[in-house]
């Protein structure tokens, strides 16, 4: 369902007055029991928040004259829908407290045809895992440092390298190179399958691999695509179109002058209305508070850092909070190469777009979730030595895998790809899951291993 939603100002510095906002919004607050972290979601928007240690949650949406569905979940309990009818609220503030049922695993729901306990680590915890053909590359921590494994189909390990610095997740580039990223620095390395040696490449700024590597997503036909943004969770500098809006292009190679051609543009006009309504009441709110002879706006002094115009004022620090949990979730696209086509994945809109080797537009299409609508799509992943694609659906934290026809739309075969709720780590390779998880008791991690015997 589309949702729509009013659009207060579009002028960078357009003043709205508190009262006309609030016509448009309802304030939802209440309590789930007593239980911290509970995730608190307005379904098919970017509306969120979780509860506090007390189990406390509030939440302000700025939509009016609509249906809408509010998602609780956290690990270990069911998910709870509330639904909403928005234009029979008459109050602008509404409490809700709800009881989340705790769930009860029996073997028949966890119990699937896999290698269990593919592989076990003691005292270690994997935090990624990243593919080259059938070996399998573990980043691990252990002891505040990382550790890279390379381990073969069969889970016996290859090689063991300690790394001086700490690591959290493994990047694959468009030019077939590994990427060990952390917050502050990445380091390349190259891993020799025949002589089953690593060699460290490079070290290099981690800003340097947001800015120039991670943009670049793959290769197809002497063309690089690339995305024109990659954002940076917490990042409260004010972006045009706040992070809602997201261009492909690519580069041929070929070309005696490199440059860059436009390939499809992807905007998400709700969401944007909704982050710049909330942008302008804290413009206007900043005015409202701010003695003149500190304005940094007026002065021309600000670099469109909200946390600039934080004067003390807990109406403003709320309102600049919300709106970086808007912005922080960008539109979310996949991007895939098949059978020497590009395929890209609108998740936000369940859009197919398809181009051909010459980047020429084949046909746009429409996927649909709904023959799996109690279950929660996560993500879409690709199955690099197979090039099929699937579509990811949880539901109480169990894992279910999808085939996705790239032709038609249509999500058809599935299966569950988790022995157990809640993996740390999912990734698909060579027709097999690989789910990581950890046990802080025993403290041993593990991978299972399950095949994807499609139905």
């Amino acid at each position: 369902m589309a949702l729509e939603y009013r659009l207060i100002g579009v002028l960078l510095f357009s003043f709205l007055s508190f009262e006309a906002i609030a016509q448009q919004s309802v304030f939802v607050k209440g309590k789930v029991d007593d239980l911290q972290d509970v995730n608190i979601n307005v379904q098919e928007t970017t509306y969120g928040t979780v509860t506090n240690e007390k189990g406390e949650y509030s939440l302000l949406i700025y939509l009016f004259d609509q249906t809408i569905n509010i998602q609780y979940s956290r690990i270990g309990y069911q998910d709870t829908i509330i639904h909403l009818h928005l234009e029979r609220i008459k109050s602008d503030t509404i409490e809700i407290n709800i009881s989340l049922k705790e769930i009860h695993y029996s073997l028949a729901e966890v119990t699937i045809t896999s290698q269990a306990d593919f592989f076990k680590l003691s005292n270690s915890t994997i935090t990624d895992i990243e593919f080259l053909d059938t070996d399998i590359i573990l980043l691990t921590l252990k002891k505040r440092k990382s550790e890279l494994l390379i381990i073969n189909e069969e889970g016996d390990i290859l090689l063991k390298h300690i790394l001086k610095d700490r690591y959290h997740g493994i990047h694959k580039d468009c030019f077939g190179q590994f990427e060990l990223i952390s917050k502050d620095s990445c380091l390349q390395f190259y891993y020799e399958q025949d002589d089953t040696l690593l060699h460290i490449i490079d070290k290099f700024p981690t800003i340097e691999f947001v800015e120039k590597l991670e943009p670049c997503i793959l290769e197809i036909n002497n063309r690089y695509v690339f995305t024109s943004i990659v954002f940076q969770e917490n990042n409260l500098f004010v972006e045009k179109f706040h992070h809602k809006k997201v261009d492909y292009f690519f580069i041929d190679i070929r070309d005696s002058i490199i440059k860059r051609t436009l390939l499809h543009s992807f905007f998400d006009q709700g969401a944007f209305q909704t982050a710049q309504s909330i942008y302008n009441e804290i413009i206007s709110t900043y005015y409202r508070t701010t003695p003149d002879n500190e304005n940094i706006i007026d002065a021309g002094a600000w670099n469109g850092n909200l946390l600039k115009l934080i004067n003390n004022d807990h109406e403003l620090f709320n309102l600049i909070s919300w709106y970086q949990k808007i912005e922080s979730k960008p539109i979310k696209i996949e991007v895939f190469k098949a059978k020497e086509n590009l395929l890209l994945f609108n998740l936000s809109n369940e859009q197919i777009i398809k181009y051909d080797q010459n980047m020429e537009l084949l046909f746009e299409i429409s996927f649909s979730t709904n023959k799996n609508n109690s279950h929660q799509l996560k993500t879409i992943i690709q199955d690099k030595i197979t090039e099929d694609i699937y579509g990811v659906f949880v539901i109480n934290g169990l894992y279910k895998v999808v085939e996705i026809n790239t032709s038609s739309g249509e999500f058809s075969k599935q299966v569950k790809a988790c022995p157990a709720p809640f993996p740390d780590v999912f990734k698909l390779n060579n027709k097999y899951t690989y789910s990581v998880y950890y046990d802080p008791v025993q403290r041993v991690s593990r991978i299972n291993q399950t095949k994807l015997n499609l139905q």
